[in-house]
């Protein structure tokens, strides 16, 4: 794990990290808001279907904070 951080703070790619932020901001307010053309999406319809509408929103949520969190410790260098 500590390897995997080490390799991503060396790509420290403003944009990149800017866009993994943007991503996470997105899917927690997608979970939240619980839009149904998100969910109902090609890409987000296998969650769904394993998890349910409930599992798929904590799921998306969770993934919305470690991609948020992972762009601001990578950002920050």
């Amino acid at each position: 794990m500590n390897d995997m951080i080490r390799k991503l703070k060396e790509i420290n790619d403003t944009s990149l990290n800017a866009l993994i932020i943007f991503a996470g901001v997105f899917c927690i307010v997608c979970s939240v808001m619980n839009f149904s053309w998100f969910f109902g999406s090609f890409h987000s319809r296998p969650i769904v279907f394993l998890l349910g509408q409930g599992g798929a929103r904590i799921f998306y949520f969770l993934l919305g904070i470690l991609m948020l969190l992972l762009g601001v410790v990578v950002s920050s260098g």
